[in-house]
């Protein structure tokens, strides 16, 4: 849990790898869509040792940030130090030597986040939230637009405290199923309308950034985990939808019988539905008569060659004459 936000540190750039992604819908289609390589990605973040981000440091240029670079070359610089301080776990002189940069010049957002990320990392819950959330008011754009959602999470952390059973009563991110499958589903949180897709966005930035750092059982984690799967299954297809699953399982999700119960049916429906992509189908249905058309044309000209070849018929009492 110390290293949960150190990645606010760091110019992150996005790990969204583009393709398309086929395979068996919730209706039991075979469908394909435009969207992330998810699984990959946090499977990496889940093996990944997190001091492998730091090794960088040690590195080439360019095998650096520009803010890991900057850590080496002028080491002295503004926000350095208190970044140095929370790497090395000293997060009380963190969030003094940033609170000092506040006070000198308000208004920078990496100052910002970077006191959310230190007061969180010290366990301070509360003051980790009013530090986000101003991050966001400074720039709303940072993380790709994502941290909404670290503050609906910091919010449940909160909660968490008060009622240790609060993520078995609800999730950090709720949502009803049956308006998801029109493909527009538009999440709505405060002031924000975030469309199905950012919404899948989002849970990747931010899964990816907690993964890197919080290893298993984490039960936030594991709630953000089962959503991502439940969103995947109902707006895309079943396979990374079971694959989330499994991984929320992996973090500790408390209900193992709602995702044993998803797993079954998700599974059943890819294995009763047609595995031939219907393109496919298409494809053979066109190869397959334009291969007949050619046999067709060659017994045609084949005939034809034949009749002008083939020796004449000898006399008989019928052809006489002829």
């Amino acid at each position: 849990m110390r290293y949960l936000c150190i990645l606010a540190l760091f110019i992150s750039q996005a790990s969204f790898a583009c393709m398309n992604i086929e395979g068996v819908t919730l209706e039991g289609t075979y469908g394909m869509s435009s969207g992330e390589s998810h699984i990959d990605f946090l499977r990496a973040r889940m093996a990944a040792d997190p001091s492998s981000k730091l090794m960088a440091l040690k590195g080439g240029p360019k095998e650096r940030t520009n803010l890991e670079t900057k850590l080496v070359k002028d080491p002295e610089d503004g926000e350095v130090p208190a970044i140095k301080d929370i790497l090395t776990g000293n997060y009380t002189g963190a969030i003094e030597k940033l609170s000092a940069l506040e006070d000198a010049s308000p208004g920078s957002y990496s100052v910002a986040a970077n006191l959310g990320t230190a007061y969180e990392l010290a366990g301070d819950n509360v003051k980790a939230l009013h530090w986000i959330e101003e991050g966001i008011k400074r720039n709303d754009n940072s993380h790709y637009g994502t941290e909404w959602l670290h503050v609906k999470i910091l919010e449940a952390k909160i909660a968490v405290e008060s009622d240790p059973d609060y993520l078995k009563t609800q999730h950090i991110l709720d949502f009803p199923e049956e308006e998801m499958r029109n493909g527009n589903f538009i999440y709505r949180y405060r002031d924000r309308e975030i469309h199905q897709s950012k919404l899948l966005d989002a849970l990747h930035y931010q899964l990816g950034e907690r993964m890197l750092f919080v290893k298993p059982t984490d039960p936030v984690v594991a709630d953000l985990l089962y959503s991502f799967a439940v969103l995947e299954a109902n707006t895309r297809v079943l396979e990374p939808a079971v694959e989330l699953l499994g991984l929320a399982k992996s973090y500790g999700y408390y209900d193992v019988a709602d995702i044993d119960e998803r797993l079954a049916r998700y599974n059943h429906t890819i294995d009763t539905t047609s595995k031939i992509h219907p393109r496919v189908v298409v494809e053979f249905v066109l190869v397959g008569t334009l291969f007949l058309f050619l046999l067709l044309l060659g017994f045609l000209v084949a005939r034809s060659f034949y009749r002008l070849i083939r020796p004449p018929k000898p006399p008989t009492l019928d052809n006489f004459g002829e």
